[in-house]
């Protein structure tokens, strides 16, 4: 078999503009210009080129309570490299994304709370070939919406506390053309997430810059892409201890400390994929 190389390369050029409309208005708006090349070398040259132009426009009105309601239209290209089993080029995904927020910062303080909903469509996803395993089909929709809520909060002068949850709703809407073996559901998104992340800054023997955190990650229950097959919800506890001054920082940042074993996805054929299970891992960072 002859030996295949790919060379990928994408450049983009953008121009984006905000502007301030009186004391409370702020616009950005902004567009960008993407050409994506994939070239496939296997003894036959074959060179795959994309363009697309996007845009993204957003409004905030900034009140003098701290109070911030924004709104944002965006839209997204990502190329996918490669061929199906008939040598056809597979198209760019595109995205659009709207949302709708209110953000809260209370004065002179430097808590941050927001809440939002958004509404998404992505278009020619890849999905299994159910008459041959050696193809992917393209084509069809993604349709996500969701709520999410956040929370940056300082407790104190030592602690601060982060709060996130979201609830995702995501389905696909497959091309009715194809036959494909994926169903409504995306496998990999989970209804309901929720996390907490806790840090508190002390001194040692009058020593300042120690930093100590503890989380918890909480993944709602979700299905396989058939909807079929349950996977039950799973709770995940973090840690970190950390030290930094002018100059240095170390960090030790555990993640499922418990050892916890869980199931993350569960594809249309019947394979799963466990999640990552303990891990600890230490920088060392200097700043020049």
């Amino acid at each position: 078999m002859p030996k295949s190389d790919a060379i990928n390369s994408q450049v983009g050029f953008y121009a984006q503009d905000q502007m301030k409309f009186g004391q409370h208005w702020s616009l950005v708006a902004g567009l960008r210009h993407d050409t994506a090349t994939s070239k496939v070398e296997d003894g036959v040259t074959k060179t795959q080129t994309d363009n697309a132009t996007t845009g993204r426009i957003g409004a905030v009105y900034l009140a003098d309570n701290g109070l911030a309601p924004y709104i944002s239209y965006s839209e997204s290209f990502v190329p996918v490299v490669g061929t199906n089993f008939f040598n056809k080029a597979y198209s760019p995904k595109t995205g659009k994304q709207t949302e709708v927020g209110l953000r809260y910062q209370p004065l002179n303080s430097n808590s941050m709370y927001t809440a939002s909903m958004y509404k998404l469509k992505e278009s020619n996803r890849l999905s299994s070939d159910p008459t041959n395993p050696n193809n992917q089909l393209q084509g069809g929709e993604a349709k996500v919406w969701g709520i999410e809520l956040e929370a940056l909060a300082n407790l104190t002068d030592h602690i601060d506390l982060i709060a996130n949850y979201s609830y995702t709703h995501a389905r696909t809407n497959s091309d009715k053309d194809l036959v494909a073996l994926t169903g409504p559901y995306i496998a990999e998104v989970h209804e309901n997430v929720a996390s907490t992340w806790a840090t508190y800054q002390f001194s040692v023997a009058d020593i300042t810059g120690f930093k100590v955190g503890a989380g918890v990650r909480y993944v709602g229950s979700g299905t396989d892409e058939t909807g079929t097959l349950d996977l039950p919800s799973v709770t995940l506890f973090d840690a970190m201890l950390a030290y930094e001054n002018a100059k240095w920082k170390f960090a030790l940042n555990g993640n499922n400390i418990t050892d916890k074993t869980y199931i993350t996805t569960c594809g249309a054929r019947g394979d799963c994929w466990f999640g990552s299970r303990s891990s600890v891992v230490g920088s060392l960072t200097y700043k020049f």
